[in-house]
Order: C-alpha cells, then sequence, then structure tokens
C-alpha cells in the first residue's frame, strides 16, 4: 500500500481506466505481467491528472526501446524492437 492509502490491486475499476493501454501492448505484455502493471499506470495517471503533471521517460531494454509518453493527463506506451 502506498503511502496514500493506494492499493496495488487489479481490480475492476483498474482494468476499465486501463483497457486503452491494453489494447496497443496485449501483444506484447502477458495478462499475467499485465495484472501487475495495469494498478501502477492507473496510479501514474491519477497522478498526474492531479497534480497537471507531464512525464517523459524512456527506458532501454535488451533489443527493445519503450517510451512512455504523457501528456494532459494521458499515458501511452510506444515499444520499439531493435533487433
Amino acid at each position: 500500500m502506498a503511502a496514500d492509502g493506494f492499493q496495488f490491486a487489479f481490480t475492476p475499476q483498474v482494468e476499465a481506466e486501463t483497457a486503452p493501454v491494453w489494447e496497443k501492448v496485449r501483444r506484447h505484455v502477458t495478462p499475467m505481467e499485465w495484472r501487475a502493471q495495469a494498478p501502477l499506470i492507473a496510479e501514474i495517471n491519477r497522478l498526474k491528472a492531479e497534480k497537471d503533471a507531464v512525464i517523459l521517460a524512456r527506458n532501454v531494454a535488451r533489443q527493445t526501446t519503450v517510451r512512455i509518453i504523457a501528456w494532459q493527463g494521458r499515458c501511452e506506451v510506444h515499444e520499439r524492437f531493435t533487433a
């Protein structure tokens, strides 16, 4: 549980809030992984909207570049495989 009381659980509310992101990543993330990641995405989106924040992040993993682009309370994940 986070300091503000948020629980990182995959609830029906989290599932509904993150459905658009799931549609974009479902071919690259297993349902089991998604159940762990979706609550974090929902909380990030909630905090961005609450604080009117912008988050720019880049993560370079082995043979994969992942870019998370956030603006105006929305979060999109862009993934490019770098064979």
